[in-house]
This record gives C-alpha cells, sequence and structure tokens, in this order.
C-alpha cells in the first residue's frame, strides 16, 4: 500500500504539468487546474478500487477502467464547483489520466502483476509476452496524441470522448495477450468487456457533440 500511494503522489506531480498546459489552453486558471488534477487521483484511485470490488467480490487490487468511467461521472460535479465547462475539462483529465496509467504500468511491472499470456516453450520455461511494457509503450503513445491535439486546438471538447475509444480499442487487443485471456472463465475476461462499454461510451459521447455541433452551426446561420 505503501508503494501504491507513493506512485500516486508521483502521478499527481506528473499529471500537473500538461493539465495545467491544457488548462491554460482552455483559459482555466492554474489555481483550478491542480485541484482538478489532486481531485482526478482522489477520484481515479477510489475507482480502481471499486472497480477491482465489483469484478471479484473483495477489495485488495485495482482495475484501471474504475478510474475511466466514475471520473466523467464525478467531474460534472466538479465542473460544477470549479465553474469550469465541463467538456474542457474532461479534456484535461483525459491528459491527465493518461500519465497516471502509464504510471501504473510501471507499478505493475514492479509488482509483478498483469503479465502477459505464454508465447512459446524454451529449455528455460515459458516466454512470455510483454504485456505491460507494451502497454506502457501504448499509454504514452495515447498521451502525446491527446496532448497533441489539445496543443493544437484540435477536438477541443472530445478528447474524453477520443481517449475512451482509442483505450478501448488497444486495451482490448492487447488484453488478448494477458494471461487473464488464457485463464479466463467467462465468454470474455473484463478488461475485454470494460473495453467494448468504453468503446461504446466514447461513440455515443462522439455522436453527441457532432450533432449538438452541427445544430449550433445550423442556428446560427
Amino acid at each position: 500500500m505503501t508503494k501504491l500511494i507513493i506512485f500516486l503522489i508521483i502521478g499527481t506531480v506528473l499529471m500537473c504539468g500538461p493539465i495545467v498546459l491544457v488548462a491554460k489552453k482552455h483559459m482555466i486558471g492554474t489555481i483550478k487546474a491542480i485541484a482538478a488534477t489532486v481531485i482526478l487521483t482522489v477520484c481515479g484511485t477510489s475507482g480502481t478500487l471499486l472497480m477491482y470490488y465489483i469484478e471479484n467480490g473483495k477489495f485488495g487490487g485495482l482495475s484501471f477502467f474504475g478510474a475511466v468511467f466514475l471520473v466523467p461521472i464525478v467531474f460534472v460535479l466538479v465542473a460544477l464547483i470549479l465553474r469550469v465547462p465541463y467538456n474542457k475539462l474532461m479534456d484535461c483529465c483525459a491528459v491527465g489520466e493518461c500519465v497516471m496509467l502509464a504510471l501504473m504500468k510501471v507499478h505493475c511491472i514492479l509488482s509483478g502483476c498483469c503479465i502477459g499470456r505464454p508465447l512459446y516453450v524454451t529449455e528455460k520455461g515459458d516466454v512470455l509476452f510483454p504485456s505491460r511494457s507494451v502497454e506502457l509503450v501504448v499509454a504514452i503513445i495515447i498521451f502525446a496524441i491527446l496532448f497533441f491535439w489539445a496543443m493544437k486546438g484540435k477536438f477541443t471538447g472530445q478528447l474524453y470522448a477520443w481517449y475512451l475509444v482509442i483505450y478501448g480499442l488497444t486495451r482490448f487487443v492487447l488484453n488478448i495477450f494477458r494471461e487473464a485471456w488464457v485463464t479466463k472463465q467467462m465468454l470474455l475476461p473484463f478488461g475485454n468487456i470494460w473495453s467494448l462499454v468504453a468503446i461504446f461510451v466514447g461513440v455515443i459521447w462522439l455522436l453527441v457533440i457532432w450533432k449538438r455541433n452541427k445544430n449550433d452551426k445550423q442556428t446560427a446561420i
């Protein structure tokens, strides 16, 4: 638990930089951005603990999709309290979550969890797919994409929806190479199920935004 707390503190510090930069791009004050970062850590951690309980019927681990799904719900209230546009605040959260996701993959490497499935057998034993390392690289790539879009002003107010879609797609594929896929006791492991839910929610979210933007343009005309 002590190691996890240290990682969460480090993650909060690392998230502050990109979140503040994205917030400035959206005309959100630094103090509010830092407050949102701290809340994001607390909310995300609570979500991962809760999701693990939902999946396993007990506490004792983390399931990152808990953060993915709980944050957009809680931040409806956070946006009201901080008096900032919800979708723009969620842009900040999307970038921040990618940072924490990457750091949590480092935590997985050190903890020995989330191992990959056996690829082939040698005289020295099974050679496993480097699941955690690949997921770490993917998290960094997703962060780079979302942060680039944010700094270029692309897809403003849509980044969390894109995050749901991109993370859902990549996680669904990568989960096939986890040990959980080999040892699954149901049609799909929870990681794949939540991936499909994330993709669905993200697509619906994008469609709602695009439809609203289209209506706004027609009204302006």
